[in-house]
C-alpha cells in the first residue's frame, strides 16, 4: 500500500493549474511612517556625593601644592551684619539644602539631631565641589558651612511643617500632618518626625525657644561678632599653646555664655 501524503500537501500535475494557484496577495511595501521619538530623559541628574579630587590639595585650607588643575567651582564667602556668613552665588545654599535632604540617614526632627559623621562627609563633599579665592575664606569655610546648613535645614522643616498644618485646616497636631509630607523626605522618616514633634518634651522645648527668640532677637545673631573664625582660632591656639579642635572652636563661637545654648 502506498503511504498517503499529509493532509496539507496537494500534488499538482498540470503546470497551468499550478500558475493559477500562485498567491495573489500584493507584496508588502515598506512602511513610510517615522519611528517614535526616544523617551525624554530627566532634565536634572540626581544629587551624587562628590569624591575627593586631590586629598593633598582639598582640606581645611584647600591651598596645598598640586600639579593637577583645580576644577572646583569658585564661590565667595561673605560676612554681613544680620548674616555673619553666607555663600555666593545663592545656588550654593540650595545645593547644601538638597545635599542634607538627599543624604538624610534617618528621621531627624531638628538640626542638633543630624548625625555628625554624615555632616562631616557632606562638608568634605562641599570642599571637593567648591573653592574660594582667599586663604581667609578657606579658614572659615567649615564653620560657615555648619552655620548655613543649620539655618537651611531649620528653615526647610519650618516651611514644610507649616504647609502640612495648612493642609489639615490649621490643626496644630503634628500627628495629623503625616499624609502631607514633602517628597524630599521618605514617608517613614516624615511619620517618625511627626511623632517626635508631637511629644510633650519637644512641644515644651519649642515653646521655650520661641519665647526666647521673641524676648531677645539678638540671640539669633552669631556670637563671634565681626571677628573672623580664623582670628578666633589663632587666639584660642595662643591661649592653649597648641592646635584647637574644630568642636572647641565651634562651641566658642556658637555658645551663649549665660545659658550655654548653641546659636546657629
Amino acid at each position: 500500500m502506498t503511504p498517503s501524503l499529509p493532509p496539507a500537501t496537494t500534488l499538482i500535475s498540470d503546470p497551468t493549474m499550478a500558475s493559477s494557484l500562485a498567491p495573489t496577495t500584493a507584496p508588502i511595501q515598506p512602511s513610510t511612517t517615522a519611528p517614535p521619538p526616544p523617551p525624554m530623559t530627566a532634565p536634572f541628574p540626581p544629587i551624587v556625593m562628590a569624591s575627593p579630587q586631590n586629598p593633598s590639595s582639598i582640606g581645611h585650607s584647600g591651598f596645598g601644592q598640586s600639579s593637577e588643575p583645580d576644577t572646583r567651582c569658585l564661590i565667595t564667602l561673605l560676612h554681613t551684619g544680620s548674616y555673619p556668613m553666607k555663600f555666593e552665588p545663592p545656588e550654593v545654599t540650595r545645593w547644601i539644602t538638597k545635599s542634607l535632604l538627599h543624604q538624610l540617614p534617618r528621621p531627624v526632627a531638628q538640626w542638633t539631631d543630624y548625625p555628625r559623621d554624615v555632616l562631616d562627609s557632606l562638608i568634605q563633599s562641599f570642599l571637593c565641589t567648591y573653592r574660594f579665592a582667599t586663604v581667609n575664606q578657606e579658614e572659615d569655610v567649615r564653620i560657615a558651612w555648619e552655620k548655613v546648613a543649620g539655618r537651611c535645614f531649620y528653615d526647610y522643616l519650618t516651611k514644610k511643617k507649616e504647609l502640612a498644618k495648612r493642609a489639615v485646616g490649621g490643626v496644630a497636631d503634628p500627628l495629623q500632618w503625616k499624609v502631607h509630607g514633602p517628597p524630599a523626605i521618605r514617608k517613614d522618616y516624615w511619620d517618625a518626625m511627626c511623632n517626635q514633634w508631637a511629644t510633650q518634651e519637644y512641644q515644651a522645648h519649642s515653646a521655650i525657644a520661641t519665647q526666647n527668640r521673641a524676648k531677645m532677637p539678638e540671640a539669633s545673631l552669631h556670637t563671634s561678632g565681626s571677628i573672623t573664625f580664623g582670628c578666633h582660632n589663632k587666639r584660642m591656639e595662643e591661649e592653649t599653646g597648641g592646635p584647637v579642635a574644630y568642636t572647641e572652636l565651634f562651641h566658642r563661637t556658637h555658645k551663649r555664655k549665660e545659658s550655654g545654648e548653641i546659636v546657629l
